[in-house]
């Protein structure tokens, strides 16, 4: 039987798709630090989102809890939590965001198709 090759549909993406590269690694605290503030954790501690600047909401599973060891991936358009993580943002940055948070927001906002 021939290996499969074609795309899966349901993969998540990865930074690149997302342009993200490794000379943004130093900008990890800063979005971490955003995805709290602005309360995008789960109630489960295991997840946690951010918003980049450019608008793409990046998703972070704890993969070692002893470590505390994330993966981290942009999320697709289609994935159903986009709209609650990007309306929670949103919230936030209107309310206590500075400017960067608020441009992140509209970003997002235009990146996902988002009507409010």
């Amino acid at each position: 039987m021939p290996r499969y090759t074609k795309p899966r549909g349901d993969s998540t993406l990865c930074d690149t798709h997302a342009g993200f590269t490794k000379d943004q690694l130093s900008d990890l605290t800063r979005l971490l630090k955003r995805g709290i503030q602005a309360g995008l954790i789960a109630a489960s501690t295991r997840v946690i989102w951010t918003i980049s600047d450019e608008g793409w909401i990046f998703e972070g599973r704890i993969t070692n809890a002893e470590q505390h060891e994330y993966h981290g991936y942009p999320l697709r358009p289609s994935e159903p939590i986009t709209h609650a993580v990007y309306q929670r943002f949103l919230a936030w940055a209107m309310l206590h965001g500075d400017a960067i948070d608020q441009q992140a927001a509209a970003n997002c906002r235009d990146l996902y198709g988002f009507k409010s």
